[in-house]
């Protein structure tokens, strides 16, 4: 429904009513009290104001007065006008007396009526409102006086006549300016009041007066100030000046820990997340041995399929720590994790093989646990309940043999797969992976890295495992986590896998010195509390590797008097009866090198002569013949034994080979390759071939096992020469 304003035409002003005026007016005046300007008013008003003279003054004074009057009251002296003049039209009327009276009034009431046509003509824009309530007093007026003059001035009558007429008239105008009691304004309250600012913190200004007049603190402007657990958190924002950098106020560690009497571990230093080398972030626990309060684990899978990782722990201002398990849309992430003993390498360890090994889909897992113990005896909560476990310094290396030859199966039939993307698009060949139920990530875990890389007969082969793991697993699904006291080059065997394990995680628990630098963490290990385990720096997704950091609490068994809940055994358990999906092509290739199914031990008794000729594809064959005569001495004897004596004109018939060591895989007609190497004196491979109908690879294979018998001598890529002793046999 349109309002009343809506209905004025063009260039129409709309009165406001005398309510609005009256408290216009007396803002007005209480503003000009409130300003003490009032006074000065008045004197105006009253004409008395210097500089003018007194004549001027009152004639302007009481000019301006009448005018202000009449433009204030023109409705009611109009009205009275027009009474008046109707009261003298009826006077005239009387006293010309008849016919002359009609006369009279007629022409009063034409020149009245003329002058309110002509004010009130369409072109004067006069709202109709107005134009109406003319009229209608023209018409009153002309007719009180018809009427009072048609009975006498002098009668009763009349008379009230003309005084309801002047009434009529003057009523509307009496109606809307009648005195009514001005509406009561709410009081101003007092405005709002200006916060004052909080009071300096003196644990901010502790730090202002000891480090704001020196380099790199000069002239930096700290904010974000905030509470954390147990102590507080501060940003800094460095000077334009040489020597402010994040870089030299990470160097002021232990000089903050002295001025709030705390130790050098529980003061974190560290980039922001736009990583400017001009700002910092310090968190500072001021509660004593903060990191002594443990964080337990309830034992329920913290892994999100978003990110790939999953909760380790917490910072030191109480933010989650996270270890990548992969990468979405890249593949599995390795890690590396150090520390010294007592400062809870295993404990991370068992944490992140129970985190792994419940790491789901659908319900379904996606991620196998395989676990390397060459000492024996740290990870042994673990043997038989991980999918499958390396047991000793043979077993570890049996085990990291099956995930190389698995990763290769895998690499080849990724590389032939045919997938269809998102747009449609049939695709051939698969670069990157994502864990699915169908199709596992397989993490390797595997303690005391350094007894097998600095192994003197496994050592080369172990790193040379771990290289090609590391740097092709990746894509297919194959990773690589490695515990090492020590993580120098001496102990991890080689630059390239150091460089490659802390690509995506690098936990260093209490250590030297060495792997503040070494594995790419900013904080301090050697300052580190001892006797406080699970305390370190992450380097990893969350990349605050100045911060930091515990890893949360699991208990590796429950002992008498703990209250129930969640450890390493019972959650290895609920794994081990979990089943994991790896892949035909992994699951085939690793068949063929003794794994018999989940939960198997690989202890070094199914090693055998098969699987140690495959090392000469990654070391020396002089490293490779050293392995098979360490690790396959039966195996080599009973395979170059000769074969029997045949009686005179017998034909020649391929002698069968003398029973050898179980699992030896020694072919049937080696001893018969034996005696035509020494009858032929030279040989090559594709002569093998042809002779016993082998392939090239089964045929180099038996080779080998002359060599390492002493009965031949590989004299080139391809070819092998009788010795003398072949000769002689």
């Amino acid at each position: 429904m349109a309002s009343k304003s809506a209905s004025r035409k063009p260039g129409q002003l709309q009165r406001a009513s005398r309510a609005d005026v009256e408290r216009a007016i007396a803002r007005a005046v209480a503003e000009l009290e409130r300003t003490g300007r009032l006074d000065a008013l008045r004197q105006v008003q009253d004409g008395i104001c210097p500089g003018q003279a007194d004549g001027e003054d009152e004639k302007s004074g009481a000019g301006e007065a009448l005018a202000a009057f009449v433009r204030q009251h023109r409705a009611p002296l109009s009205a009275a006008a027009a009474v008046g003049g109707a009261d003298l039209a009826v006077l005239g009327a009387a006293a010309a007396g008849f016919p002359y009276g009609a006369a009279v009034l007629a022409a009063a009431a034409a020149a009245s009526g003329g002058r309110v046509a002509w004010n009130y003509r369409r072109k004067a824009k006069r709202r109709p409102r107005a134009r109406r309530i003319a009229w209608c007093t023209w018409t009153a007026c002309s007719i009180a006086a018809a009427v009072a003059a048609s009975l006498g001035v002098a009668n009763g009558v009349g008379q009230a006549v003309m005084l309801a007429g002047g009434v009529a008239v003057a009523a509307p105008y009496l109606w809307r300016h009648r005195r009514r009691p001005p509406a009561a304004e709410p009081v101003p309250g007092p405005g709002p009041v200006a916060e004052l600012p909080p009071p300096p913190d003196p644990r901010i200004a502790d730090f202002a007066d000891r480090f704001g007049g020196r380099t790199p603190c000069r002239g930096a402007e700290i904010h974000s100030v905030r509470e954390i657990r147990n102590g507080f958190q501060f940003e800094m924002l460095l000077a334009k000046a040489e020597g402010c950098t994040t870089a030299a106020v990470q160097a002021m560690v232990p000089a903050i820990a002295a001025l709030y009497d705390v130790s050098g571990d529980q003061v974190s230093v560290e980039y922001t997340d736009t990583r400017s080398e001009r700002r910092a972030r310090v968190s500072v626990l001021t509660v004593a041995n903060a990191f002594e309060a443990d964080d337990p684990w309830d034992g329920v899978s913290t892994y999100d399929p978003g990110t790939g990782c999953v909760r380790l722990g917490r910072y030191v201002d109480g933010e989650p720590s996270h270890w990548m398990l992969h990468k979405p849309g890249s593949g599995a992430a390795s890690g590396v994790i150090a520390g010294v003993q007592g400062s809870g390498k295993t404990g991370s360890t068992h944490v992140l093989a129970c985190e792994t090994g419940l790491a789901k889909i659908g319900g379904r897992r996606i991620c196998a646990v395989w676990v390397g113990d060459p000492q024996e005896q740290p990870l042994g909560v673990w043997r038989g309940r991980a999918d499958l476990t390396g047991w000793g310094e043979l077993g570890c290396v049996h085990m990291l043999v099956m995930l190389y030859f698995g990763m290769r199966a895998r690499a080849a039939r990724f590389g032939i797969m045919e997938w269809t993307d998102h747009l449609g698009r049939l695709n051939t060949g698969k670069g990157w992976f994502d864990p699915l139920p169908d199709e596992a990530e397989i993490a390797a875990f595997i303690d005391e890295w350094p007894r097998l890389a600095s192994h003197p007969v496994f050592g080369p082969l172990v790193i040379a495992l771990a290289a090609a793991i590391l740097k092709e697993g990746r894509k297919v699904g194959i990773a690589l986590k490695l515990m090492t006291q020590l993580p120098d080059l001496s102990e991890l065997g080689e630059r390239a896998i150091r460089e490659l394990l802390k690509a995506f995680n690098a936990l260093a628990h209490r250590t030297d010195g060495l792997s503040k630098t070494m594995l790419g963490i900013q904080g301090d290990p050697t300052k580190l509390p001892p006797g406080v385990h699970g305390v370190g720096y992450l380097s990893g997704p969350d990349q605050r590797p100045a911060a930091t950091q515990r890893t949360k609490h699991l208990p590796e068994y429950l002992k008498p008097g703990d209250p129930p809940g969640p450890d390493v055994r019972g959650i290895s358990e609920q794994i081990a009866g979990d089943p994991v999906e790896l892949g035909d092509a992994f699951t085939g290739a690793i068949a063929d090198l003794g794994y018999t199914g989940r939960g198997q031990v690989l202890d070094g008794s199914q090693w055998n002569l098969a699987i140690a000729v495959l090392a000469r594809q990654l070391v020396k064959p002089a490293i490779a013949d050293a392995i098979i005569d360490q690790t396959c001495p039966e195996a080599l004897a009973a395979a170059a034994a000769p074969p029997p004596p045949r009686a005179p004109g017998d034909a020649a018939q391929p002698a069968a080979a003398p029973p050898g060591a179980p699992g030896s895989a020694a072919p049937p007609w080696l001893p018969t390759l034996a005696a035509e190497l020494a009858g032929r004196g030279e040989i090559d491979l594709y002569d093998v071939s042809e002779l016993t109908g082998a392939d090239v690879f089964e045929a180099e294979r038996a080779l080998t096992v002359l060599v390492h018998a002493g009965l031949a001598i590989q004299t080139g890529p391809d070819r092998w020469r009788a010795t003398s002793a072949a000769g002689a046999r």
